[in-house]
This record gives structure tokens, sequence and C-alpha cells, in this order.
């Protein structure tokens, strides 16, 4: 599983080291913090909030698919012999 990209979506915030002022860039544009509206303060919010969720999506895949893997493992060494070919062949057309 691929892990989350925002690639031209991506947001990030930092202060500007002259005076202070709280820049957020959004598409390699930059905004003023101070001046943004309600309505544009509740979306970077939810957008915040859903990027957190993809990272912790992208972490609890990340842990299925170890735990997949040393299960898969585990199942390998846990099965008995192979059967014949022929009967191994024969079973699996019957799906």
């Amino acid at each position: 599983m691929a892990k989350h990209q925002t690639s031209q979506d991506e947001i990030e915030q930092f202060s500007d080291v002259e005076d202070n002022t709280q820049i957020l860039t959004v598409e390699d544009k930059a905004y003023d913090l101070e001046k943004l509206s309600d309505e544009a303060r509740q979306m970077l919010v939810n957008v915040q909030a859903a990027e957190h969720e993809l990272r912790e999506l992208d972490r609890k895949a990340a842990i299925a698919q170890t735990a997949h893997a040393a299960y898969m493992s585990a199942l390998k060494e846990a099965l008995p012999e192979p059967l014949k070919a022929e009967v191994s062949k024969a079973a699996g057309k019957k799906k």
C-alpha cells in the first residue's frame, strides 16, 4: 500500500523570522494566517485533521502489512506436507 502523498495540495505553516508573521503556504502561495476568514480557518483545521487521519491510516496499514507477512510466514511453517500435484490442481479447479 502506498503512503499518502499530498503533492500540490500540501500546506505548510511557519513564522516569518523578521516580523513574526504566521505564514500559511498552499500550492506555493503564501498567506498571512491572521488575514484568513473564519471559513478559511475552519477549512485549514479540516485539512489538517484529514492529513493527520491519513498519516494514522498509513501507520495502521503498515502495522497490518507487517502482521500479515508474519502470519503468512507462520502459516507456511505450520502447514503439513502439500498434497500431490494432481490432487492439488483438481482441488483448485473446484472453486
